[in-house]
């Protein structure tokens, strides 16, 4: 999921009791299912609770309609005591229409709908299953519903969103504000805010009281110590209840699991709620950690400053540099070559408009590993200057590698294919002195070494070097 994600939400078409849920064992829809609980009023005891999920869109399957392309899914919510025995259940269908078929390429939007319904204290388990046109998906949680105080300051349950925007109009909507659901807890850094509804509730409007209560958000790490502590925000008391409608920005939270901690204050009063949710690295900050771990293995790679790092530079470019640049590299003295080494990853650079430069990360993945697996002779040679060190180095990993062990007739040898080359070429390498040091004797691609007659070299009857 990403920023731009999309929510849409369905239309319950027919509801009817039945009496246990018929789950899939093929879940191959994926959805998620949360629940939020809500005081009802002084005079019942029971609870307002709202079940919330999410599924992709682009999961299901759509067939011509009318107007366009239409998927009918069928929902069953299971409702169990605290040891899963059942005491209720509902079902429902619901559909979604298209009007192409294109877009369903947007893998990011996503279906979502609430369920509510007042509920007594206690504990319970929820199962919930969707099938569309035999695919199945579901999701079990525990549900857990508090007994409200008719006096005492109380906060109700924290219901993770996408986005919370003033409204008057759909399923979604509580207090004037529509609530996209993120059912999931899960955030990614380019979602940028978390947001958070809740309500508070007995909220004192006596003669004499303060006319504004406060609350704080904490956020601890998977440890349980604190994260965030974000500032206590002053909200005027509208009456003896109020909404938390509000957001906070995990642009430079770390990767991994987290949970807020909500307290309300008034006066002398306070209560709390919490729940966990999980931050999902960006992809660009996911990537650019493997880069500088890649990189920090290569001193000078980000930066020359001695001698000895310029050469293990030049050394790292010495396969993908034309000659005429490593002529004006060896001219050049540090402060030049540390420029030369920017301008010359910036002009290989396949996207700009990322912060991190794949070619060269790339390149950096291929020189490690070519160490890592082809050096000779324990160490002595590096693995970059083996012959298959190279071609790793310049063309990547094979697309398939055929292996031939040594035999009376024949020395070790291997066969590297890429297929997306030229539109196929191979390298043949041998093992002369049964070392695991292997030469290229032959390839067909442009450019590099050829000889026809290579089958000749890998009998045990000829030895070249």
């Amino acid at each position: 999921m990403n920023s731009s994600k999309k929510i849409f939400c369905f239309t319950v078409c027919v509801i009817m009791l039945t009496l246990r849920p018929a789950i899939s064992e093929d879940r191959s829809l994926i959805l998620f299912s949360d629940y939020a609980v809500y005081k009802y009023d002084d005079a019942s005891d029971k609870c307002y609770v709202e079940i919330f999920y999410n599924l992709l869109r682009n999961d299901l399957k759509f067939y011509p309609d009318s107007v366009g392309f239409s998927a009918i899914m069928d929902f069953k919510l299971v409702l169990g005591d605290s040891v899963g025995n059942p005491l209720d259940s509902v079902s429902w269908k619901a559909g979604s229409r298209i009007v192409s078929l294109s877009v369903l390429e947007d893998s990011d939007y996503l279906i979502s709908d609430v369920f509510g319904d007042l509920f007594g204290p206690g504990s319970y388990i929820v199962t919930l299953s969707v099938t569309n046109d035999g695919n199945s998906g579901w999701n079990s949680f525990k549900l857990n519903v508090p007994s409200f105080s008719d006096s005492a300051l109380a906060v109700s349950s924290i219901e993770w969103a996408y986005s919370i925007k003033p409204d008057s109009i759909g399923k979604l909507l509580k207090n004037g504000y529509c609530v996209l659901p993120n059912a999931s807890g899960r955030f990614h850094q380019d979602d940028n805010v978390v947001y958070l509804y809740a309500e508070t509730y007995n909220i004192d409007t006596s003669p004499g009281s303060d006319s504004a209560y406060n609350v704080t958000l904490e956020i601890y790490d998977s440890k349980g110590d604190l994260y965030k502590a974000i500032s206590p925000v002053s909200y005027v008391k509208p009456g003896k209840s109020a909404v938390i409608a509000t957001g906070f920005s995990i642009a430079a939270f770390e990767g991994g699991m987290y949970k807020m901690r909500l307290i309300a204050k008034d006066g002398d009063s306070e209560a709390r709620t919490e729940k966990a949710f999980s931050v999902i690295p960006s992809v660009e900050k996911t990537r650019l950690r493997l880069m500088q771990a890649v990189l920090n293995d290569y001193p000078g790679a980000n930066n020359i400053q001695n001698e000895e790092q310029a050469k293990k530079f030049r050394d790292a470019i010495v396969y993908i540099a034309a000659a005429n640049e490593l002529k004006l590299y060896d001219s050049l003295n540090l402060r030049g070559k540390e420029n030369f080494r920017k301008e010359f990853w910036e002009a290989r650079d396949t996207n700009p408009a990322t912060i991190v430069n794949e070619y060269q990360m790339e390149h950096y993945r291929r020189l490690k590993y070519a160490e890592e697996h082809f050096s000779r002779h324990a160490g002595i040679i590096p693995g970059w200057k083996s012959d298959q060190g190279r071609v790793y180095i310049l063309y990547g990993e094979p697309t398939d590698i055929e292996r031939n062990m040594s035999s009376i007739e024949t020395r070790s040898w291997e066969k590297w294919w890429y297929h997306g080359i030229e539109g196929g070429v191979y390298f043949i390498f041998v093992d002369y002195e049964d070392t695991d040091s292997y030469e290229l004797i032959h390839s067909n691609k442009q450019n590099e070494i050829k000889d026809e007659n290579w089958e000749d070299k890998i009998k045990m009857t000829v030895y070249q070097r």
